[in-house]
């Protein structure tokens, strides 16, 4: 028994380094707030349970109605995210509240709702709608975006919902000088 202890405690530390977005420290840049770069809407890789399609950017910010190839991301002064679109329409910028995270991703919440009776222990009635984007970078410069969602309700014993998480992967596209 005493020898497993250490090698229990090994194996703890050394499957714990992660970013919180499914991707490994040494695959990983952290993003900050002088980041400027443009990233394709599609993505070229994407993992997770049933989901093995191509996403888009713009779908994960839900701006369904625009419709880009190229998306362009910088922070303003306030720390928001700002997407500046630009389609047969024109330009659009949409901005984005998040917070820059210690792990070196920034995150935004799309939908954030929460009702629970009581707290922490919904029994009686609780309803959930959250969307949640995790944005950061790969040492290769491209765009990682973990993107998890919860629609979850019940009353007393009766209970539904869905959820799910997958991690997509988007090109940078190098800006002409």
């Amino acid at each position: 028994m005493k020898r497993k202890i250490p090698i229990i405690l090994i194996t703890v530390i050394l499957s714990s380094c992660s970013t919180g977005m499914g991707i490994h420290k040494k695959d990983f840049s952290p993003i900050e707030n002088t980041f400027k770069a443009s990233f394709n809407n599609k993505s070229y890789f994407t993992k997770g349970r049933n989901y093995n399609h191509q996403t888009r950017i713009l779908s994960a910010f839900e701006l369904f109605d625009l419709n880009a190839d190229v998306i362009h991301f910088h922070f303003d002064t306030n720390n928001k995210l700002v997407l500046t679109i630009k389609d047969s329409l024109g330009v659009k910028s949409e901005a984005f509240n998040g917070k820059f995270k210690r792990k070196g991703y920034y995150e935004v919440f799309i939908r954030k709702y929460k009702k629970e009776i009581p707290p922490f222990i919904p029994i009686i009635y609780g309803i959930r709608h959250i969307k949640r984007l995790r944005i950061g970078l790969t040492k290769e410069n491209d765009l990682v975006i973990d993107y998890k969602w919860e629609d979850y309700g019940s009353i007393f014993i009766l209970a539904g919902g869905s959820g799910g998480r997958y991690r997509s992967h988007y090109k940078q596209i190098p800006t002409e000088q």
